[in-house]
């Protein structure tokens, strides 16, 4: 079913009609079914998937009853989407744990679960494998350009910090 939401504006004796947005509404079944195949292509977060169903809908009573009830059948894990989420950021990002476990937060997922897995999943010696790289990296984009050496080690270090890296680890691998 579609809602259309009009606006009008009667200036001089003309009117108009603005249409401010078109919303499909959708029944419960509708939003299983969308909800269903929403999670068939990836893990989402609850919080996540409600913003999506809550685009079709208005109802969140609705929305949060079905989620709900997909967390205690185990369709939708906020841990599986935890862990999928980080195991993608670590793989496709050269992001640190700072900025992997702060788009967790944001995007609803469980960050004390988040901080375990990431330790498991990225752990010291593949972070410090990931600084060196970067560390390299930048050297290379830096040389050339009339830095001193001090000049040139505090600019690599503030960009690997700006990646999300912890100080300590960042030293250990800088010097």
């Amino acid at each position: 079913m579609l809602r259309v939401i009009f606006f009008k504006i009667e200036e001089r004796g003309v009117v108009f009609l603005l249409v401010i947005s078109i919303i499909e509404v959708m029944e419960e079944k509708e939003l299983r079914g969308y909800g269903g195949r929403l999670l068939a292509k990836r893990e989402y977060s609850p919080k996540e998937l409600a913003e999506k169903m809550l685009k079709r809908t208005e109802d969140s009573s609705l929305v949060w009853s079905i989620i709900n009830g997909w967390e205690e059948s185990g369709v939708l894990s906020n841990k599986r989407y935890t862990e999928d989420f980080i195991k993608n950021q670590t793989l496709t990002t050269k992001n640190g744990p700072r900025i992997i476990l702060e788009k967790l937060r944001l995007k609803g997922g469980d960050v004390d679960y988040g901080k375990q897995v990431m330790e498991y999943i990225f752990g010291k010696s593949e972070r410090l494998n990931v600084i060196e790289k970067l560390m390299n990296k930048k050297s290379v984009q830096l040389e050339g350009r009339g830095y001193s050496d001090f000049a040139t080690k505090g600019k690599i270090m503030a960009y690997i910090a700006g990646k999300g890296y912890d100080f300590d680890e960042i030293k250990e691998v800088v010097g």
